[in-house]
């Protein structure tokens, strides 16, 4: 089973160690951010064959700069690797422009879109 390689973008940091123990059960390599800004460092700084999997956290306001934020995210991982799957997570509404919301946040439905990422060609995963 080839590595699958995960960006995740969650700004609670429990909740992303728990999410990053799961993935690595899966022999997933991740590089995890909790905040926009450090998400984009990863971004910029990876080559593209550094990351097959983004999972995005969205935002927890309503506010429009986190709104924008999240967008520019998308678009950077859009740019850098147009075969990534984009999976938003959590939130009180969905993140447009990513493959798959999972809102409200479902573990059991997470897993199985990252495993099913690990078994089958990425875009046919979702």
């Amino acid at each position: 089973m080839p590595e699958r390689r995960i960006i995740l973008l969650e700004q609670d940091e429990h909740l992303s160690d728990a999410l990053t123990n799961m993935f690595e059960a899966f022999g997933g390599v991740v590089k995890s951010a909790h905040t926009f800004e450090d998400a984009q460092r990863l971004i910029d700084e990876a080559d593209p064959d550094d990351f097959d999997i983004a999972i995005i956290d969205t935002p927890r306001s309503r506010d429009a700069t986190d709104s924008e934020d999240g967008t520019e995210l998308i678009r950077q991982l859009r740019t850098k690797k147009s075969g990534t799957l984009l999976v938003g997570i959590s939130g009180p509404g969905e993140l447009p422009g990513v493959d798959v919301n999972v809102n409200p946040l479902d573990l059991a439905q997470l897993r199985m879109l990252v495993e099913a990422a690990y078994t089958e060609p990425l875009r046919e995963a979702v």
